[in-house]
């Protein structure tokens, strides 16, 4: 049982020699200097490891099995929505890097040779790093391992998105154009036209529109209340000109925005779209 500690040309870096359970020499790389690591923080590690070793499970669980456990589990706590559970679906798949690893073999090496590796955008690395965090937390709740290996992995930067926003001649260039479009149905016609208009004038994003109730509109006020947002600073109400707010109306009334015969209306009090 030792701390090693090794100057290198990225900086001074810490390392633990203890034997397990078994009576097996192990090896683990802590990390750097710069990242706060020291030697009573390594010693302290290093007990940890020990103590870990002899109260480890009979039966180690993989990283798979974990991720499984964490998803239904806290998924089934915080009663995530339907798009989380797919976000979170998507993710768990993404980190099959360490899939067939046993948790508690897990390094923060392993972590950042995933980072390296992975194909995706800096904000997908992200996503699935926080996912990652998060079951690796479990597994320190479930008293698995005893410090997240991931805690301190690094976050790729998200370059600076450069919106392209519409400008008020092509949006009424856009809108003529849903008449040059072909669609089955004057009916598909006309829903494709109003979602457009209620995007361009409110401002709202897709899934707040997918989300939005017949409830949320006030048609006395012209005001439409966003009530299912990602965020709480999401929800809020946005005024409507007087225009949007008749076509809404007469297509959920099915009453005479013409050429639209009567028979268009909301489904399960869902204003619906593509």
């Amino acid at each position: 049982m030792s701390v090693d500690v090794r100057k290198t040309r990225l900086g001074t870096v810490y390392a633990i020699r203890y034997r397990d359970k078994t009576g097996a020499q192990r090896r683990e790389t802590l990390g750097f200097e710069s990242e706060g690591w020291t030697k009573s923080k390594a010693k302290v590690a290093e007990r940890e490891r020990i103590v870990q070793s002899r109260t480890a499970p009979s039966e180690p669980w993989s990283f798979k099995k974990l991720a499984e456990e964490w998803y239904v589990q806290t998924g089934r706590r915080k009663n995530w929505k339907a798009l989380t559970l797919r976000t979170y679906t998507r993710s768990i798949e993404r980190l099959e890097f360490f899939h067939e690893m046993l948790v508690h073999d897990i390094r923060p090496k392993h972590v950042q040779r995933f980072i390296e590796q992975h194909p995706f955008s800096a904000k997908t690395t992200n996503s699935d790093i926080s996912v990652l965090h998060g079951i690796l937390d479990y597994g320190v709740r479930m008293e698995l391992i005893q410090q997240n290996p991931a805690y301190h992995a690094p976050r790729p930067k998200n370059g600076r998105k450069k919106w392209r926003i519409l400008t008020p001649e092509e949006i009424q260039r856009v809108d003529k154009a849903f008449d040059d479009i072909e669609f089955e149905s004057e009916e598909d016609r006309l829903k494709a036209k109003l979602m457009f208009r209620v995007l361009t004038r409110t401002g709202m994003r897709r899934g707040e529109l997918r989300n939005l109730r017949v409830g949320d509109i006030d048609f006395s006020r012209n005001l439409i209340r966003i009530t299912d947002s990602k965020t709480e600073e999401g929800e809020r109400s946005i005024a409507i000109p007087m225009s949007l707010s008749t076509q809404l109306k007469t297509w959920l009334s099915g009453e005479g925005w013409k050429p639209l015969e009567g028979r268009a209306r909301s489904r399960d009090g869902e204003i619906t779209c593509a």
